[in-house]
């Protein structure tokens, strides 16, 4: 598993669309929940931490960059 964090807002966006880079070339993907905590925490006060299951992601054809 990996962790993304994100605001309140696009979380509902993310669940249904999935997660996109927006305006950089990756998505950055934390290696634990509380990394991902406390990268939010300096970024956006309240993150949202969405877990991804990297397995699942990489048998559907997407590459995960570690």
């Amino acid at each position: 598993m990996a962790a993304r964090m994100v605001t309140v807002e696009p979380s509902d966006e993310y669940l249904e669309h999935g997660l996109y880079p927006g305006d950089r070339n990756m998505v950055h993907l934390s290696s634990t929940r509380l990394n991902a905590l406390e990268a939010g925490r300096h970024i956006i006060g309240k993150p949202v931490v969405l877990l991804v299951d990297v397995r699942a992601v990489e048998k559907t054809g997407h590459e995960i960059m570690k």
